[in-house]
């Protein structure tokens, strides 16, 4: 109950090939442009089109991995929607709700936050479910279902 990885399988597979056809485009826009009055912004676009397809064909170098991770004292989740990780503390916690399309935390001094699982395969979501039920119950906290 550690660390909870959730993978989005169909999500990469298309990214991968969104990234492939990407860096082959930049690659052929530098081609084609090549002449011998080529303009600065030709230059850019065929380096953005490569940036953005090796982007996406390593999946967001990492800052798009959504992952779970508990301690003794406190609950961090790194979504793929957020940027930044977020840290809960156990005493801070006042009611975990689980509902088909989302996970809500309550807090005594910040408000809710929603992280969004619409988007997880069956499967994904029971292991979150589970997780969640496991922390709620190992912590005592107030564990609200709405399926």
């Amino acid at each position: 109950m550690e660390y909870l990885e959730i993978k989005d399988n169909p999500v990469t597979a298309a990214r991968k090939w969104l990234g492939i056809f990407l860096m082959v485009l930049g690659i052929a826009f530098l081609v084609a442009s090549y002449t011998e009055n080529r303009k600065i912004l030709h230059l850019f676009i065929a380096v953005a089109f490569i940036f953005t397809g090796v982007y996406n064909f390593f999946n967001g170098f990492g800052f798009e991995k959504a992952w779970i991770r508990s301690g003794p004292d406190f609950i961090i989740i790194k979504w793929s929607e957020k940027l930044r990780p977020v840290k809960f503390f156990v005493s801070e916690i006042t009611k975990v709700a689980l509902s088909r399309n989302n996970i809500i935390f309550h807090q005594k001094s910040r408000n809710q936050v929603k992280f969004n699982i619409h988007f997880l395969e069956r499967d994904q979501k029971k292991e979150i479910y589970q997780y969640m039920i496991d922390f709620a119950e190992k912590h005592g906290l107030v564990l609200e279902r709405d399926f």
